[in-house]
């Protein structure tokens, strides 16, 4: 076969392939839905990665109105704020949209690959491991969690005391995390490590990071989204085996790895994480390694992470509205009883409020709450294909003025009575939302506590103009920057 003949052949394959290509990305204009137009190499993934997925879903709200589509890469996403149709696709027609949709680069290839509960697509094998977590969750066990974050909440009090004393300025995000970090492994993992004391940042924070982090303008990040399906997982694989490009999800792997197989060589039984994974059945049969490997990694970074993030924004909120601050520390004042750790937290309303305006105002994974249709759906007049996903755009819908009364300003009152639904769901709603939430709110809730208690939070000079904190929106999850306190130490209480 000649040059001419091959190079004839090549072109001919690559105009099939672009014509393919340009009709996928058709797709929204021949359903008659609005919205950006896609880039035939990257869909709207370019502007993701400039804009961040708040922006993005706020400008092209007000072009292109409360429903329209957009392409993750190759993945075609509606994007809406009916709350009819969201509330089907996530409560009423759950069946339908059981499966989460787009994982970012999640479920790229490793030893684990496929394994954890957020990328798992068998609604048998996703209820089986999610009744695992959830039995690590109950109120007895929080109750027992309680007592062990204690602990790391008494180390934290001891290294901010240090910081703050003689009444100077210091950065709070980062004992933030290591309390986390510290508490996610005493309570999750059995492991008492010095992750709060030590001078350099461990280096399981640094993967944690790494991994829920990385931003979406990453090579791999393209390579996982823009080519087609198929040829994902093997691309990727190739640069791998050729050491072109770093496994992020890898190192965090390892050291998880090591600390089931200590477990397993162990006799002692703990009622945690680890122990449920190890030792309670799945499907009628014990979970393998890489099983238990794989959905203890997701609990470890999502765990530390959402809890760190989270602590970091209600401080944050209470230094710039000491008014909530006073009524949080009266209503301690009045209720709490120190051998009653759960039930007192469980007693204090104000505190809920607070957290719950928090996360309502700066949702961690404003982008997280996606399903993808199973079959095709009919809503009225809006076709939903086979394939396609339906995506809350959680920023917008809790800042909805419809439901909340100046939804950009910080009230708590907004969770006086209960919201519900689609309009507040910073932890995700339906048979999939987040399953460790109870227990990351336990925590954050303990240790805000002990910091009200024992401080009066200011912020430092780097918050004087700062309304709210300019949040990080290119990666997984949001990420606050870092910022400083000055703390008035309290006498008693």
């Amino acid at each position: 076969m000649g040059p001419i003949v091959l190079l004839l052949l090549a072109a001919l394959l690559t105009a099939v392939l672009a014509i393919r290509r340009r009709a996928h990305f058709g797709l929204f204009r021949r359903l008659g839905l609005p919205g950006p137009a896609p880039s035939l190499l990257t869909g709207n993934l370019i502007q993701f990665t400039t804009m961040g997925f708040t922006k993005a879903f706020d400008d092209w709200s007000r072009r292109y109105g409360n429903t329209f589509g957009y392409f993750y890469g190759v993945q075609p996403v509606i994007v809406t704020t009916d709350k009819e149709l969201l509330h089907k696709v996530i409560f009423k027609d759950a069946h339908n949209f059981y499966n989460r949709a787009f994982q970012f680069n999640l479920d790229t290839p490793h030893s684990t690959a496929g394994k954890q509960l957020h990328i798992l697509r068998e609604p048998a094998e996703i209820k089986a491991i999610r009744t695992q977590f959830t039995s690590t969750f109950t109120a007895n066990k929080l109750k027992k969690a309680i007592d062990i974050s204690e602990e790391s909440v008494r180390t934290f009090l001891s290294v901010i005391k240090s910081s703050g004393a003689g009444g100077r300025e210091f950065e709070i995000t980062e004992p933030l995390k290591r309390l986390a970090m510290d508490s996610m492994g005493r309570t999750s993992f059995g492991l008492a490590l010095p992750v709060q004391t030590v001078k350099e940042t461990p280096i399981v924070i640094q993967q944690c990071e790494t991994l829920a982090h990385q931003s979406l303008a990453s090579t791999k990040e393209y390579i996982a989204t823009c080519l087609p399906k198929s040829l994902t997982q093997p691309v990727l694989r190739v640069l791998y085996a050729a050491r072109l490009m770093a496994n992020t999800m890898d190192p965090l792997v390892k050291s998880v790895g090591a600390i089931i197989d200590a477990r397993n060589e162990s006799a002692s039984k703990r009622s945690d994480i680890i122990d449920n994974l190890l030792h309670k059945d799945i499907l009628g049969r014990p979970m393998t390694r890489p099983e238990a490997i794989a959905n203890a990694t997701v609990a470890y970074y999502a765990g530390f992470e959402t809890t760190a993030i989270t602590l970091a924004l209600t401080t944050f909120r209470l230094g710039r509205h000491p008014e909530w601050q006073e009524k949080l520390r009266a209503e301690i004042k009045e209720l709490w009883d120190d051998t009653e750790l759960y039930d007192s937290l469980c007693r204090l309303k104000t505190l809920d409020m607070i957290i719950c305006e928090t996360l309502r105002l700066d949702p961690p994974a404003p982008a997280f709450v996606t399903r993808e249709a199973a079959e095709d759906y009919q809503y009225g007049s809006l076709l939903i294909p086979k394939g396609t996903a339906v995506q809350a755009p959680v920023t917008l819908l809790q800042r909805d003025p419809t439901i909340y009364s100046n939804p950009d300003e910080f009230n708590p009152e907004h969770f006086r009575e209960r919201v519900s639904g689609v309009h507040y769901m910073p932890f995700g709603e339906g048979p999939r939302n987040c399953v460790g939430m109870r227990f990351a709110l336990v925590q954050v809730k303990l240790a805000i506590v002990r910091l009200v208690q024992n401080y009066r939070i200011q912020l430092g000079a780097d918050c004087t103009d700062l309304r709210d904190l300019p949040l990080k929106d290119t990666g997984i999850l949001r990420r606050p920057p870092t910022f400083h306190v000055k703390l008035d130490p309290i006498e008693s209480m």
